[in-house]
């Protein structure tokens, strides 16, 4: 991969005999370094223009006259050279870098295709003592990556901890997205999400434009990977001091303006009205609460934010269009190189994978001549590291860590897409695969019916129970029923018991509408053609739609109970019984009314 540097630098000569010594030490050689002085004054233009001749690196120099922002300077770079480069490394003047920091991440980005934004573990640089033994490296964490709060908020992660209290994995780990301090982008990938051709929203000038990004490559599926092995150091000067009354008080400034102003439009951009309600109901009176305190301390910075937002109201609306567009598409995987196997056993995880299922797959797998693969995609469990589970039980399995609970469907797919089968075994990571023949029975099954699109085992509880997992399509008064006193009914036990299939003794071959995606064997090119799940559908009715898209296409659900496996069956939405108290309490029951919703809209 072809590897530019950016650095736009404002009246930070200071720092640059560093950076750059720190640039020449660089295991990595083959790099082109572009600089723009962002309106520096005078003296500090001629200082930069020294250093710069005097580095001896490979630099091309700009300079405006007018001080364009942090996210302008790099959209400035950015627009000169990126279609000459593979990766893209963004730097700080304030920052130094370990001599393995730009090999360590331009190896891990070429080895991770669905990787589109990397760093390292990011210290705190005291510069003022730059000159004593330890030359101002301290062990403070700057940043580990971001990560946003319940109300929206991001910040980075572990920032102002001794690395000692923070429990930084020892190998490579996703996060939500990277810092805008000293990130690596694969260029492809920002090209894919940029609404204008620009790295970053040219309306941010300073403040969440990293923040900003890191949602847009999120919301198409991309990874953001933090290298606890790549090591760097930056001198932060905002928000390094402990807060005090008098700070508090002080007149608001640019700074803090633009901060809060993009905190907004970035929210106004990336947070859905669902998600908002489902998951993030909070962030409502958190940010009236926020409103309330600026228009008490600075009404006219509020007027601003108003005009501001009048002015580019086209240009939000847009960008707000274009990211809801860039959730429904599929992943790019045409130039990906996938293993190629027979079938690809893809499991979703939140803090409910467990060293039975793994060593029941593992067991079904060998007790196969087919050629298998399994894929854990882990949504932000932290109940264990799944990689290490994976690699502890299941060696030569593949695990895709995720920051942030993406959801069931959406979750599958990634996982199917890292993947070339014949065939697909979605699933629950909750399960124990009691019959080791259980894949091979699969298989064989549809191999001899090649009208079959889905097939699906006989399911029970731990405790011996029968799991009635084959369902009719649901009539649109389902959850009203599974959720209120209606259940209690003479109605509602005839539907609930049709709704169970009750009259059917689950003992013989059948072709039924749907099947709970437990456990779905789904033949590889039905999977494609259908596009894998809907992913409008966070959590729940995803089973419900793909098997009846699958009947669409002219494919039979078959319920096949000569193989069976074990299911907890947690039933997470449930676990709060008063219908409207559960949708306050439970953000999964929300989920699941909110599927609901779709389902029944989308197959009026």
């Amino acid at each position: 991969m072809k590897l530019a540097l950016q650095l736009t630098c404002y009246n930070g000569a200071r720092y640059l005999p560093y950076l750059f010594a720190s640039l020449q030490r660089q295991t990595c050689k083959e790099w082109d370094l572009y600089v723009l002085d962002n309106a520096s004054n005078p003296e500090e233009q001629a200082l930069i223009v020294k250093e710069v001749e005097e580095s001896g690196l490979p630099i091309t120099y700009f300079r405006v006259e007018e001080n364009i922002g942090f996210a302008g300077g790099h959209n400035y770079l950015f627009s000169r050279h990126a279609q000459s480069y593979d990766a893209i490394q963004l730097l700080n003047d304030d920052a130094v870098l370990e001599p393995t920091f730009l090999e360590t991440c331009l190896q891990y980005l070429e080895q991770q295709p669905f990787c589109a934004s990397v760093t390292g573990t990011i210290f705190r640089w005291n510069f003022e003592a730059r000159d004593k033994e330890d030359q101002g490296i301290t062990e403070v964490i700057d940043s580990l990556g971001l990560t946003m709060d319940w109300k929206g908020f991001v910040s980075d992660r572990g920032a102002g901890q001794f690395s000692s209290a923070v429990q930084i994995p020892s190998h490579p780990f996703r996060v939500m997205g990277v810092s805008g301090c000293l990130p690596m982008y694969r260029v492809s990938a920002v090209r894919e999400v940029s609404v204008d051709g620009c790295l970053f929203d040219h309306t941010f000038t300073i403040y969440k434009e990293d923040v900003d990004l890191a949602l847009r490559l999120r919301a198409a599926s991309y990874d953001a990977v933090v290298l606890p092995t790549a090591h760097a150091y930056h001198r932060r000067s905002f928000g390094m001091k402990a807060v005090s009354v008098a700070s508090v008080l002080r007149p608001l400034n640019d700074a803090s303006f633009y901060s809060y102003r993009n905190h907004l439009w970035t929210l106004f951009a990336h947070v859905s009205w669902w998600h908002l309600f489902t998951f993030r109901i909070g962030l409502i009176p958190a940010e009236v609460a926020k409103m309330v305190y600026w228009l008490v301390r600075q009404p006219a910075f509020v007027k601003r934010m108003l005009r501001d937002t009048w002015r580019e109201r086209m240009f939000l609306s847009e960008k707000r269009a274009f990211v809801a567009n860039l959730r429904q598409l599929p992943r790019h995987v045409s130039d990906i190189k996938r293993p190629k196997v027979d079938i690809a056993i893809v499991m979703v995880s939140h803090n409910d994978l467990n060293p039975d299922c793994l060593t029941s797959v593992k067991r079904a797998c060998e007790a196969s001549s087919l050629k298998t693969q399994l894929v854990v995609v882990d949504n932000n469990s932290h109940a264990y590291h799944a990689n290490e589970l994976v690699d502890e039980f299941f060696p030569g399995g593949m695990c895709l860590l995720r920051e942030g609970d993406f959801g069931f469907g959406r979750s599958c797919n990634l996982g199917a897409q890292a993947i070339e089968a014949e065939y697909y075994f979605f699933l629950n990571p909750d399960t124990k695969l009691v019959d080791q023949a259980i894949i091979s029975r699969l298989y064989t099954y549809l191999q001899a019916h090649p009208n079959v699109g889905i097939v699906g085992p006989k399911i029970f509880y731990f405790d011996g129970r029968l799991q009635e997992t084959c369902r009719p399509f649901p009539a649109w008064y389902v959850p009203f029923i599974q959720r209120t006193s209606l259940a209690r009914t003479a109605f509602g036990k005839r539907y609930s018991d049709y709704f169970a299939m009750r009259d059917y003794d689950h003992a013989t071959e059948r072709e039924v509408d749907w099947m709970q995606g437990s456990a779905l064997f789904m033949r590889g090119d039905v999977w494609k053609r259908l596009g894998g799940f809907d992913e409008r559908f966070f959590m729940y009715f995803e089973d419900t739609d793909l098997c009846r898209r699958t009947k669409e296409l002219g494919y039979g659900v078959v319920y096949y109970p000569e193989t069976a496996l074990q299911h907890l069956h947690g039933k997470e939405s449930a676990r709060i019984p008063q219908f409207f108290k559960n949708l306050i309490y439970n953000p999964i029951a929300r989920a699941h009314i909110v599927s609901w919703a779709k389902y029944f809209f989308k197959w009026r």
